[in-house]
């Protein structure tokens, strides 16, 4: 994945073939977190934290459906396509902050199915069932790093 372009609408990435495919199969597992795994974290008396709960739920199931729409995009050929040989993916800065929403779920969702281990352990714990958890993970990791190196360093 490569930046090609920055301008005041957004992104442009020339993508191999083989990136585009390792996104795409990403984009077809979020959501990967469980809902249940986010909650309220501070005490409250009994109805005072079940009101939290539900409106915390709410706007992550909110937070979700516009994140699966951006995703759906992405996985429809709206903001990418192939142009002279090449995948293009064209992000504007909404899009690509949304795209980095749904990697981190990927990338932390696997780790929650790998047990989320420490970073020690990681590879005593890998079995064949595993491995697949870890290579999402992964490569949510290494487009997130790509997509913030973008944001952070666009000339570079």
């Amino acid at each position: 994945m490569k930046l090609v372009e920055v301008n005041d609408h957004g992104f442009r990435f020339h993508l191999a073939l083989r990136d585009r495919a390792l996104l795409l199969h990403l984009l077809e597992l979020y959501p990967r977190v469980p809902p249940a795994h986010h909650q309220v974290t501070r005490q409250a008396p009994g109805d005072q934290a079940r009101e939290a709960q539900e409106l915390l739920d709410q706007a992550l199931a909110e937070q979700r459906r516009a994140n699966q729409k951006v995703a759906s995009k992405l996985l429809s050929g709206g903001a990418l396509w192939h142009e002279n040989h090449r995948w293009v993916l064209a992000l504007s800065h909404e899009e690509i902050e949304i795209l980095m929403q749904v990697l981190n779920d990927v990338r932390v969702g696997s780790w929650l199915l790998l047990g989320a281990p420490e970073q020690q352990l990681l590879l005593e714990a890998l079995d064949e069932n595993k491995t697949q958890h870890l290579v999402a993970m992964e490569l949510a990791g290494f487009f997130q790093a790509q997509l913030l190196q973008a944001i952070q360093h666009p000339a570079s």
